[in-house]
């Protein structure tokens, strides 16, 4: 099955303007730790890529499409911000998922850069190796946090599913 080019053009622009925001939101966070709740924000946003991303990926029958990545990234990105909301006193750690998490959404931006053009993309080609690294070791770090704090589900991701999204993206 083939993907409607309008529909690939309407979600590419409608994404871009939400990575704009999301950045936004990053550049807020990273001033001080007592926008530390801001993240939950991120994470509703970033969600509302990955299921456009998820939606459309169902129209094409090639795993490698580069809507199956950016949705399957998104999902890492989304649990990682609602992690990071949840940290009560970690400043550093705070700083941390804000730093990966603005390398991680300026590689989004990347992706739908290529949504038009290259369909079928090698994924370590546009995140690097390292920033997954990081991503793990951060979900590592602050893991604890979605098992401690019943409120909020949305963040929670066991490792194993962390690791199996990793695995999917070919990294």
């Amino acid at each position: 099955m083939s993907i409607d080019l309008e529909f690939l053009k309407s979600f590419q622009k409608e994404s871009m303007s939400l990575v704009q925001e999301l950045m936004k939101i990053l550049e807020s966070c990273e001033t001080s730790f007592r926008y530390v709740k801001k993240l939950a924000d991120y994470g509703q946003k970033v969600d509302r890529i990955m299921g456009g991303a998820k939606t459309l990926g169902l129209m094409t029958d090639e795993p490698e499409h580069i809507l199956n990545k950016i949705g399957d990234y998104t999902a890492l990105c989304k649990m990682l911000s609602y992690r990071a909301a949840e940290i009560e006193e970690d400043e550093k750690l705070y700083f941390l998922c804000v730093a990966v998490l603005l390398d991680a959404t300026e590689a989004l931006e990347q992706m739908f850069k290529l949504i038009l053009v290259k369909p079928a993309v090698d994924f370590k080609q546009i995140v690097p190796q390292t920033l997954m690294e990081r991503v793990k070791w951060i979900a590592a770090q602050i893991g604890q946090l979605g098992e401690r704090n019943t409120k909020n589900k949305l963040g929670k991701m066991n490792q194993s599913e962390i690791d199996e999204l990793v695995k999917k993206l070919g990294m």
